[in-house]
């Protein structure tokens, strides 16, 4: 099989993955490409910090400024948003000034038993996916 090399130095990757000062989701601005071990350093897009260390190919995706990898950003940090929200809400409800994830979820749980407008089988769903 043809090894394809598929990364260039200035092009825009996204990390799948944190490691090695990487962040998942952050793009990055290649910097250098190594195609005898399939690695590559890069540098955040948006020029905040240094070149970071050596990391695998397969650890990054190319990444291109469009309207469906937008909206998919938009959803991912939307998820965050709600979640610390539910979180802040659960402090204010609770009186905690510091998150506990295990109370957090009992607390949901509780929350989800409380909520009339859901129906039964929509609870044990709710309560089942806190589980995982």
């Amino acid at each position: 099989m043809e090894k394809c090399n598929k990364f260039k130095v200035g092009q825009i990757v996204r990390a799948t993955v944190t490691e090695s000062g990487y962040v998942k989701g952050v793009t990055y601005r290649l910097t250098r490409v190594d195609n005898s071990d399939n690695t590559l350093k890069a540098e955040p897009a948006d020029g905040s910090a240094c070149e970071g260390s050596w990391i695998k190919f397969s650890n990054v995706e190319h990444w291109v400024a469009s309207k469906d990898n937008l909206l998919e950003d938009i959803a991912e940090y939307q998820a965050k948003i709600d979640e610390a929200k539910s979180i802040i809400a659960w402090m204010d409800d609770v009186g905690a000034t510091e998150y506990d994830p295990n109370e957090f979820k009992v607390w949901q749980a509780l929350s989800t038993i409380e909520n009339s407008s859901m129906s039964k089988l929509d609870k044990v769903k709710a309560i089942a996916s806190l589980l995982n």
